[in-house]
């Protein structure tokens, strides 16, 4: 979700130019300290997470000050603009209406702030990228760092904080959404530029989502893989090589296994349901029960909460629930296209879709690079259909980014010469 702007300054371009590793992993340490396992986990006083959240909105709620002021003082506004801007002005007119009322408006601005606030840094990276100001290499080098940093992250936790934080501060399903979204923008990587170190970060990539166990992160991880395997063939990427690196996957991943580092055999037999009679196997099919059955009741929940204002919805986003043998949580719906509807409404979710739609539109036709953000985008909101991750700070800005990197390609002129050439990845 990115929109056109002139192009910048060269002090623009000093300040911007790792813009999206130094925000990426700011609004990543911010989820670590805020994260109320960390609170817990060191008896810090519930302020101090506050303090970090509070901070985490406001350099959000900066970058679309910047944004706005940037617009205006170019006097120059695409279609994408009209429809962003129109979307933060229903969502500050349904605020309006529900402060007037006495109503939930929370969230309402949480949310607004978060998909606001990334767009906005999106579209900022974006403008200083037409003109070479910030190179696509950078962009997507600074991309895969980030996700080097976010595994470097997980394999601390797996192997040391476990000790100290009973649950990942980052949480499981975000890593596994960060980790979808990465692959793909890795690939384009290697096929633009011929990066090794692209293959190796996507081979890491996928060693974190087979780990985490997530069944829905396993299933859109399979697509991915074979579409992208498919684009290869098409684009003359060598079957040798491609069989190779499947072969070499395969061992790797298969070492994890047999010799069970971080108890993967567990999360493995969750994510495919693979059960037998022993008592591992009973306790993960008990676990994976709760979790469907619990999914169920916050659905029904949700859509309960849109009835009662089908139009701009109440703003109830978050419900108590019971679950038998886990205790009480304070959890939303886990699926975006019902808390949108609890948050915003219909009109809402329009303008929503409207805005998602628009990024499309600014892709050139029959560009590979377009492919590349359709699988990204079905990754993104098909797992967010059963995670909450639209309207997560971590998760919905890696989006943006890795969206941004397709339109960036999809439009650069020297990019498109080089793309997906029949030489197996390597650029002339």
């Amino acid at each position: 979700m990115i929109m056109y702007s002139d192009t910048c300054t060269q002090k623009e371009w000093i300040i911007t130019r790792h813009l999206t590793l130094i925000v990426m992993i700011s609004v990543f340490l911010f989820n670590i300290v805020g994260s109320k396992w960390t609170v817990l986990a060191f008896n810090f006083p519930i302020t101090y997470s506050r303090f970090f959240t509070a901070t985490l909105y406001l350099l959000l709620s900066l970058f679309m000050v910047a944004k706005f002021v940037r617009d205006i003082s170019r006097k120059r506004f695409s279609k994408f603009s009209l429809v962003f801007y129109g979307f933060i002005f229903y969502c500050i007119c349904v605020v309006m209406i529900r402060l007037m009322c006495g109503e939930e408006a929370k969230y309402t601005v949480y949310w607004t702030i978060i998909m606001g606030g990334s767009i906005s840094i999106a579209s900022l990276i974006f403008s200083c990228s037409r003109k070479n100001k910030i190179s696509l290499e950078t962009t997507i080098n600074d991309f895969v760092n980030f996700g080097i940093i976010v595994a470097a992250f997980k394999a601390l936790y797996v192997f040391y904080l476990y000790k100290t934080i009973s649950y990942d501060p980052i949480n499981i399903n975000k890593e596994c959404c960060i980790m979808l979204v990465l692959i793909p923008c890795a690939m384009m990587g290697h096929m633009i530029y011929g990066r090794k170190k692209n293959v190796i970060a996507t081979l890491l990539f996928s060693i974190i989502v087979v780990f985490s166990g997530s069944r829905g992160a396993l299933f859109f991880y399979v697509f991915e893989v074979a579409l992208m395997c498919l684009l290869l063939i098409k684009h003359g990427y060598k079957t040798h090589k491609i069989l190779l690196a499947f072969v070499l996957s395969v061992i790797v991943l298969g070492g994890l296994i047999v010799f069970n580092v971080g108890n993967i055999q567990r999360f493995l037999l969750r994510a495919l349901m693979l059960y037998d009679s022993s008592s591992t196997s009973a306790n993960i099919i008990d676990q994976v029960s709760k979790s469907d059955a619990g999914r169920i009741e916050l659905y029904e929940l949700g859509y309960n909460e849109f009835l009662k204002s089908p139009l701009i919805g109440t703003g109830t986003v978050y419900f108590n629930q019971v679950i038998e043998g886990l205790g009480e949580f304070n959890q939303s719906c886990h699926n975006f296209i019902l808390e949108t509807l609890d948050c915003f409404g219909l009109l809402g979710l329009g303008l929503l879709s409207l805005l998602f739609a628009a990024t499309f539109k600014m892709l050139p036709k029959h560009n590979s690079c377009t492919t590349y953000l359709i699988i990204i985008s079905v990754a993104f909101f098909g797992y967010a259909l059963v995670q909450p991750l639209l309207y997560d700070p971590l998760a919905f800005l890696t989006y943006c980014i890795a969206a941004m990197i397709c339109v960036i390609a999809g439009n650069c002129t020297n990019t498109r010469k080089m793309c997906f050439l029949k030489n197996n990845g390597e650029n002339k």
